[in-house]
C-alpha cells in the first residue's frame, strides 16, 4: 500500500496557482522595465532636443524651424509624462501582484508541509508494522523449530 495524500488534487491546484501568480508578476516586471526603457530613452531625446535647439539658436533660424522644435519637444514631455503615469499603474500594479503570490505561495507552502508531516507519519507506522511483521515471523520460525 503506497502512499497516497488525501489532498493531493488541492496541491496540484494550489502549485498551479502559484506558478500562474508568478508568471503575471513576471509580466509586470517586464513591462516596468520596457517602460523604464522607453522612458529613459524618452530622456535622452529631450536632452538631445534641448542641446539641437540651443545651438540652432546661436544660428540664423527660421521662426518655423524654431517652432517646430519647441513643438517637438512639447510632444517628448507629454510622452515621457504619460511613461512616468504608465509606470506608477504597473508599480501598483506590482505591489498588488507580489501580495496575490505570496498569498499563493503560502497556501501551496502549508499544503506541501501538512503533505510531508503525513509521509512522515506513514513511514513511521510502515516501518512499526514491517517490524511487527518481521518480530511475529522470527517467533512463529523459532516456535516451529521447537
Amino acid at each position: 500500500m503506497a502512499y497516497q495524500f488525501s489532498l493531493a488534487t488541492v496541491l496540484r491546484v494550489r502549485k498551479l496557482i502559484e506558478e500562474r501568480e508568478e508568471r503575471l508578476l513576471q509580466q509586470i516586471l517586464q513591462r516596468m522595465a520596457s517602460t523604464l526603457q522607453a522612458a529613459s530613452a524618452a530622456e535622452q531625446e529631450i536632452a538631445e532636443c534641448n542641446a539641437s535647439r540651443h545651438t540652432d539658436a546661436s544660428q540664423s533660424d527660421t521662426a518655423l524651424h524654431v517652432q517646430a522644435s519647441y513643438i517637438k519637444l512639447a510632444q517628448l514631455k507629454l510622452h515621457r509624462e504619460a511613461l512616468e503615469e504608465q509606470l506608477n499603474k504597473l508599480r501598483g500594479l506590482r505591489e498588488v501582484q507580489i501580495d496575490a503570490y505570496h498569498l499563493a505561495h503560502r497556501n501551496r507552502d502549508m499544503l506541501t508541509e501538512m503533505s510531508a508531516k503525513q509521509r512522515e507519519l506513514y513511514e513511521a507506522d510502515a516501518a512499526t508494522r514491517e517490524q511487527r511483521d518481521l518480530d511475529d515471523n522470527f517467533i512463529a520460525r523459532k516456535l516451529r523449530a521447537r
